[in-house]
Parts: C-alpha cells; sequence; structure tokens
C-alpha cells in the first residue's frame, strides 16, 4: 500500500477521517499545520478536536482575528485557554 504520512505517526486518510467526522458532527474543522523550515510548504499535519476550539469577536469586516484552544471549556481555571 502507498500511504503519504502527514506526521511521523498519522496517514493522510487517518487524518482524512477524523477531520471528516468533525465536519458531520460540527460543520468544521481545525487542524494544526506546520510549515517546512524554509517556508517552501508544508512539514507536518495534526488534526485538532474543533470541539476544543473558540472563536474570538469578529472585526468591523466580519472577520475573526483570534481563536482560543481548551482542553475542557467546562473548568478553564484547570484547563488554561490558550490564545491561537
Amino acid at each position: 500500500s502507498n500511504l503519504i504520512m502527514v506526521n511521523s505517526n498519522e496517514s493522510l486518510r487517518s487524518l482524512y477521517k477524523k477531520t471528516a467526522m468533525d465536519f458531520v458532527i460540527h460543520n468544521g474543522v481545525t487542524m494544526n499545520v506546520i510549515k517546512r523550515r524554509d517556508g517552501e510548504g508544508i512539514a507536518e499535519m495534526y488534526h485538532m478536536d474543533i470541539s476544543k476550539i473558540r472563536s474570538g469577536k469578529v472585526d468591523y469586516r466580519d472577520f475573526v482575528q483570534k481563536y482560543y484552544y481548551s482542553s475542557d471549556w467546562r473548568d478553564t481555571r484547570k484547563h488554561k485557554v490558550i490564545e491561537l
């Protein structure tokens, strides 16, 4: 079989399955995309659970400038919120 790896542990097919399921359930997907050191492409891609992401407020052009991550939004004191 001809596997395309998107990171050291995951194939493109595996990443696709995870993001497709997020799209079906949440109507959106999130990924952590790491650029190559030379800036000429993608080095690695990782699935991010979209249920752990929140968007900030929209600006005057109706664009979201900031996104936030927490491993558990029910307790943000214990599970720190990180600005992405």
